[in-house]
């Protein structure tokens, strides 16, 4: 379902009660950590060319490499322009080769199917993650991060993400390599609302590393 940004905080402010309610531990790192806040994005591309880049950085290194790159696109960050930039101007402003080919697939994908783009904002999670994964560069913790960044989708859990394990490790004391069974255990008492339960995972680790 399709929300507006009133609506979106109106529902984190009822997960996060829903959260506190039903999960002890999640209540306890509730209230020593930021809330929760989502901001929803039309500019679907941006986010998706901003999640490729800031794969395997950290929050700082990505976000200079990122606004050194979209200052060095010609005019707008859109698909037109970013197809329009040369490798070499690219891998300056300190994009790697495969992410320079990566972005230019999203730029082309974009292009091409422009109907189902339009449609994103009312396609479910598991449709948006199986069209998106299709562009080759473009892997499903990515499409999980526009769900999460760009759409204000509640009900992500991104079971891939590092940080997301090292947070459940750390409050839950969990074993180094959890079973499947152990990692998926604490989201059964977060409902419809794992992405707020992530965001404070996140921020469990602020204090001794970035995410």
């Amino acid at each position: 379902m399709e929300l507006n940004q009133k609506q979106l905080d109106t529902a984190i402010n009822k997960g996060t009660v829903f959260l506190k309610s039903n999960c002890p531990k999640m209540k306890k790192l509730i209230a020593s950590k930021p809330k929760c806040n989502l901001l929803l994005s039309d500019d679907l591309f941006y986010y998706l060319c901003k999640a490729i880049v800031s794969q395997q950085l950290s929050v700082k290194a990505a976000a200079t490499i990122f606004d050194r790159w979209t200052n060095a696109v010609p005019d707008k960050l859109n698909p037109n322009n970013v197809l329009k930039m040369e490798e070499e101007i690219c891998r300056t402003a300190g994009l790697s080769k495969q992410k320079t080919t990566y972005v230019k697939n999203i730029a082309n994908y974009w292009k091409a199917n422009k109907s189902f783009i339009k449609s994103i904002p009312t396609q479910s999670n598991e449709v948006i993650i199986k069209e998106l994964s299709s562009i080759k560069g473009v892997g499903e913790w990515t499409v999980q991060m526009l769900l999460i960044f760009a759409l204000g989708r509640l009900n992500v859990y991104p079971t891939k993400d590092l940080g997301i394990l090292k947070g459940l490790q750390k409050i839950y004391a969990l074993p180094e390599k959890p079973s499947k069974a152990q990692f998926e255990k604490p989201a059964k008492k977060w409902g419809d609302y794992s992405t707020i339960a992530c965001h404070y995972l996140w921020r469990s680790l602020e204090r001794s590393e970035e995410h």
